[in-house]
């Protein structure tokens, strides 16, 4: 027999029996399934909303991933079409087109850094050689080159700023690529030539006349080149002879007073 005393301590409310159920009983129950079943519908909305969330997430990577390879494949046949527009010589069509291509790579890989190289190549060749050293130095800030386009990047820098007359900066670019190892046999010479005639150009002539010197005695070196350090090496040997007999000119002069000096 159920102990109403027994369960009047837990209900304050009156209470019937129901096949020996209480109806104060059923309440709760009822009350549990239907506290079970919003907690579960509750849940349920959580993890639809969750999916959603996750479903769009993954639609915009999707499309995210799929824009990023279609400006990817874009940049890449601009770029192409540029370098073929330098090699042909239309700069001013290279450039737009190179310009282009960098506004697609906007991961900023080693192809942004080699497309820079290329905008720097395409911007010296039109002479406008301020815009060639900015992205000359994007590329190589950008760590991103190989070592070989790096050392390439650094002697069309200092032939850049060389043209700009600031041979200070340029000599600094023409080392490092020389001391890199990694330009082309036929480039070496080239460098050595063009750190010469920056070193003269800061009067540094010892040093000029160094590398000058070692661009003749390779191979490599073009006949225009070849003729180029020649003459300048001829007319560093013609100052030093010329400031060789000036000073003799000055010793000759100064002797008879120093002869009647010492008899003095």
């Amino acid at each position: 027999m159920l102990n109403t005393a027994y369960y009047s301590q837990f209900f304050s409310a009156p209470h019937t029996l129901v096949n020996g159920t209480s109806t104060r009983e059923i309440s709760v129950r009822e009350t549990s399934i239907r506290n079970i079943f919003e907690s579960l519908k509750n849940n349920t909305d959580k993890l639809n909303t969750r999916l959603h969330q996750s479903t769009k997430y993954a639609c915009q990577t999707q499309k995210e991933q799929s824009d990023f390879l279609s400006n990817r494949k874009e940049a890449f046949q601009l770029q192409s079409a540029g370098i073929k527009k330098i090699r042909k010589g239309q700069l001013k069509s290279a450039i737009s087109l190179l310009k282009e291509a960098l506004t697609l790579y906007s991961f900023g890989g080693g192809e942004t850094a080699y497309c820079q190289r290329y905008l720097g190549l395409a911007c010296s060749k039109s002479k406008n050689y301020n815009d060639a050293v900015a992205f000359y130095r994007q590329a190589l800030n950008s760590g991103r080159l190989s070592s070989r386009n790096a050392a390439f990047c650094q002697r069309s820098m200092g032939l850049a700023l060389s043209n700009l007359n600031r041979y200070e900066e340029s000599i600094e670019y023409f080392e490092a690529a020389l001391k890199s190892k990694e330009l082309l046999p036929a480039q070496t010479p080239h460098c050595e030539r063009d750190l010469g005639i920056a070193l003269f150009n800061t009067e540094q002539y010892d040093d000029a006349q160094k590398y000058l010197s070692s661009a003749l005695n390779n191979l490599f070196l073009s006949q225009k080149s070849r003729e180029t350090c020649e003459n300048f090496i001829a007319h560093m040997e013609q100052e030093q002879k010329q400031q060789l007999d000036s000073l003799l000119k000055n010793f000759r002069d100064l002797m008879p007073q120093v002869i009647v000096n010492a008899k003095t």
